[in-house]
């Protein structure tokens, strides 16, 4: 836990005024570093969206304030002195240095609540291999992905030797590397970090954020760290494993493929990861369904959409030997981009991609779900009610069983596939049983319960065809 301290503080760019401060944490801000500095370090019609790098020089070390920005501010003093204290909040403290916006590293460690468990099958191996221990201190590199950055990320279990007067013990973890001989800045880096922490928590089944970050130009010079202003997002985690084990992917193949994803759509992975605060459901259910149409469109772009037979017709009699490859392909792109598909066609392929055996366990009828969920889409967007008394439960099923299919199609399409399931494509269940290996993964547990009330979707959906065709039939004489 940081505790508060006095120092010196000044605007990163202008370190000819120096002014004291107290820095401590503010829970109740969404800012939560707070530094009170005695005297002016801005001007008082600072804007409310610039923010300014301040550095401290205090009893306990250097410190960097990332991204600050002015708040309350307090005038005192006698007639002949005029004494303002203002208070400035920061996201981001850096400890043991003075980091300007723009650096660059070229080597940054961090990890994640309960990370190790993830490679329980490699950490269990040295665990019973007693003797085959490596050295205190020293990394074992498990994966490693190169970036299009041209950066490399590395995942590695590290062993730390512990002593006490009475006693010698090791303890084990999981650590991300980040090196690039070109640096990268920490904005950089928080990208890639946002990437990892939404992937971790879709396994983990909460909320959780990246924590011990380290960064410097040359590992065995000194380090910046990242201070943490409350015990990490996850590791009050009291579930047993996560979905999958590392050893069920390839890891390099996969963290490629989700940190692609994570980067060049952002709105994916973050509708369908857990979240630090609940929102409404409401509001959840169309982030869900914008994510679900964000990701067909990656799986399945317009090229890869089948034309109509009538359409191919056409094509071939257009599409002779004039046409040269280039032309070919164009009329065809063409032609496949006037293909409308539908919200309920969309999640009838992201459901399948659970096997044909789990995604009926798990929602009954695929196409009758399909099409409930295509409907609560549409009220919710025009504000219409869509069962009357039943919508709060409704409601309540459509954005776990959403939540449920996007984050398995998302995995599944970064490389897992449940190699453990004697059925190849089953995710969950097959043979009249579950087939997952982790039981006790939180995404499971919440799969049985939903799988329990699976047959009330085809309930849900004859009464909105009866509603739909009550609507459109014709009024008597």
């Amino acid at each position: 836990m940081f505790k508060p301290t006095m120092g010196t503080w000044w605007l990163a760019d202008r370190p000819e005024i120096q002014v004291p401060g107290y820095l401590q944490v503010d829970e109740s801000h969404p800012w939560p570093w707070r530094l009170t500095v005695l005297g002016r370090l801005a001007e008082p019609d600072f804007g409310w969206d610039n923010t300014v790098t301040l550095f401290g020089q205090t009893t306990r070390g250097l410190y960097t304030l990332r991204t600050a920005h002015p708040g309350d501010m307090r005038e005192g003093g006698g007639p002949s002195e005029n004494i303002v204290a203002v208070d400035w909040h920061s996201p981001v403290l850096f400890a043991n240095g003075h980091v300007m916006p723009k650096a660059r590293f070229r080597h940054a460690s961090f990890t994640y609540p309960h990370l190790i468990e993830w490679f329980k099958a490699r950490y269990n191996g040295y665990v019973r291999r007693s003797g085959a221990l490596p050295e205190d201190n020293s990394w074992e590199h498990l994966h490693e992905v190169e970036l299009s950055s041209g950066a490399r990320l590395s995942v590695a279990l590290v062993r730390h030797r512990q002593l006490s007067w009475a006693s010698k013990s090791h303890s084990w973890k999981a650590e991300y590397t980040l090196t690039s001989e070109a640096g990268f800045t920490f904005t950089e880096l928080s990208k890639i970090q946002w990437g990892l922490s939404r992937l971790h928590a879709i396994m983990l089944g909460t909320h959780v954020r990246e924590l011990q970050t380290t960064l410097t130009n040359d590992p065995a010079s000194s380090w910046v760290e990242v201070v943490e202003a409350s015990p990490p997002a996850g590791e009050d985690w009291n579930g047993i494993s996560p979905l999958f084990n590392a050893d069920e992917v390839d890891v390099g193949s996969f963290l490629s493929r989700w940190l692609d994803l994570s980067s060049s759509a952002p709105m994916i992975a973050s509708a369908a990861a857990p979240h630090a605060a609940i929102g409404s459901v409401q509001g959840n259910i169309q982030d869900l369904c914008n994510a679900v149409e964000w990701l067909f469109a990656r799986i399945e772009g317009p090229d890869d959409r089948a034309i109509q037979p009538e359409d191919q017709a056409i094509l071939d009699a257009m599409v002779g030997p004039v046409f040269n490859s280039d032309q070919r392909r164009r009329v065809k792109h063409l032609m496949t981009q006037s293909v409308q598909v539908t919200l309920e066609q969309k999640l009838t392929r992201l459901a399948g991609m659970l096997g044909p055996e789990s995604a009926a366990w798990l929602l009954g009828s695929v196409s009758d779900w399909a099409y409930v969920i295509s409907r609560v889409r549409n009220s919710l967007t025009h504000g219409f009610s869509v069962l009357g008394h039943d919508d709060v439960r409704l409601l309540g099923d459509a954005g776990l069983t959403l939540t449920t299919v996007l984050q398995f199609a998302l995995l599944n399409h970064c490389g897992y596939t449940n190699a453990l399931c004697p059925v190849p494509g089953e995710m969950l269940w097959a043979r009249g049983e579950l087939m997952r290996g982790t039981r006790d993964a939180y995404i499971v547990d919440r799969s049985e319960g939903l799988a329990t009330r699976s047959g009330e979707w085809a309930l849900r959906a004859r009464l909105l065809r009866q509603a739909a065709m009550g609507r459109s039939a014709p009024e008597g004489p």
